[in-house]
């Protein structure tokens, strides 16, 4: 064998080593890609999903605004005008609470005369 025939073997036996290594990197580099399309699927896909969120949340900043106003300058105020209502009302209702009970056991006392005098009347008639 010559010189060149050597070479010429060695150079078929590098390459192919190189191939035979290559291969499995150049399936891995495939594999990769794709997975790397796929992130960038699942990324767009997030994307658009972060987007609905946040128009969400907009829409639900706005209602808590229109919620805030409504208990400010609504619900406060009718609060308000209950409270002012209510409580001269109860303390009415405690000042004659006494003076009720009083009102129930005279009526109490009455029935009974009452009852009492039917059945002497009854009695006498």
């Amino acid at each position: 064998m010559t010189n060149n025939e050597l070479l010429i073997a060695i150079s078929d036996v590098i390459d192919r080593k190189f191939k035979e290594e290559l291969t499995p990197l150049k399936d891995d580099v495939q594999t990769l890609k794709g997975d790397v399309q796929t992130l960038k699927d699942d990324v767009c896909i997030m994307k658009g999903k972060i987007q609905i969120l946040e128009e969400d949340m907009q829409s639900v900043k706005k209602e808590q605004k229109r919620i805030n106003f409504i208990i400010e300058n609504e619900l406060r105020t009718n609060i308000k005008l209950l409270v002012e209502n209510y409580l001269p009302a109860a303390r009415r209702y405690e000042q004659s609470a006494d003076t009720i009970e009083a009102i129930r056991m005279d009526m109490d006392v009455m029935k009974k005369i009452l009852r009492k005098h039917t059945d002497e009347l009854q009695k006498i008639s």
